[in-house]
């Protein structure tokens, strides 16, 4: 595992090397901790805010278990009310003011079993203190954070929209997207049975972002995806194609984000706001009797 002084620099925590020997404050509740740069001017976070951090957790040892800056786009949590006394991790957020960061101990029971809501892992022993390194970036009231969103989500679909108007001038293709917003280009009819809400289907397929970069090819991987069409474990665009084919169909569908991935994408696979192409071949169709 990295060791901890090469993410501090990652996040410009600029701390010395003996930082953590340095005596450490205790809080009213408990919480061990100790500035590395304090903003006595600053605003100070009140529950239901919300918080753009840096965060930086490890062991007592310095390997490093979580680490901010590893995730796509901005970190943020809601400064809410302590999940427990002794000093946990929202009371670290109750000291700092924006702009601050802080170096602080927390109990590694405590915060994975209150604040994470996951056992302690086994490497760890409930008496550990785990290390954070936190930096508060910047902090919005809810008011304020909605009104970040909503413009976030506007500029997102504005340009998602100009990106698929400008892929479907490239590719001449002059068909309208049908009712249920999918634009469907069917390559072969098949003359298999029709899919159908209660069924499952096996299907290959090759899903593509509109700049070409494929996330998935199940014929390189010689499986194909399996699925019950009404299980809600697809995404709602992909449902709606297929039940538009028949076994041994071949289709091309165009899904906008919001039948898709939506304004999140998915993790490190699909940005947020991407509009998705689904090559699709109907392998075989599944039926089952309505209960």
């Amino acid at each position: 595992m990295k060791l901890i002084w090469f993410y501090i620099s990652c996040i410009s925590l600029i701390v010395v090397a003996s930082c953590n020997n340095k005596e450490l404050k205790t809080h009213s509740s408990g919480l061990q901790y100790r500035y590395i740069t304090h903003n006595e001017n600053a605003p100070s976070p009140e529950d239901g805010d919300i918080l753009e951090l840096n965060i930086i957790y490890t062991t007592p040892g310095d390997s490093v278990l979580f680490n901010s800056k590893e995730i796509p786009g901005a970190f943020r949590m809601k400064k809410q009310p302590p999940a427990s006394s002794g000093g946990d991790i929202q009371h670290a957020f109750s000291v700092l003011n924006e702009g601050d960061s802080l170096y602080c101990k927390v109990n590694a029971k405590q915060f994975y079993n209150k604040t994470k809501r996951k056992k302690l892992p086994a490497f760890l022993s409930p008496d550990d203190k785990l290390q954070f390194y936190i930096k508060l970036k910047n902090l919005y009231s809810p008011e304020t954070y909605k009104k970040i969103r909503n413009r976030k989500k506007k500029i997102g679909r504005q340009q998602e929209k100009s990106r698929l108007r400008k892929y479907l001038e490239k590719k001449d293709i002059k068909r309208k997207a049908t009712d249920d917003e999918i634009y469907f280009i069917r390559k072969n009819a098949g003359n298999g049975d029709r899919v159908e809400t209660n069924d499952s289907v096996k299907i290959h397929y090759t899903g593509k972002v509109l700049n070409g970069h494929t996330f998935k090819d199940t014929r390189r991987t010689r499986t194909p995806f399996a699925f019950s069409v009404g299980s809600g474990k697809i995404i709602p665009g992909l449902k709606k194609g297929v039940m538009k084919m028949r076994e041994g169909g071949k289709a091309r569908m165009i899904i906008p984000s919001n039948l898709a991935y939506g304004k999140e994408g998915l993790e490190n696979i699909i940005p947020p706001f991407s509009t998705l192409i689904f090559d699709v071949e109907i392998i075989e169709v599944i039926k089952h009797k309505n209960h």
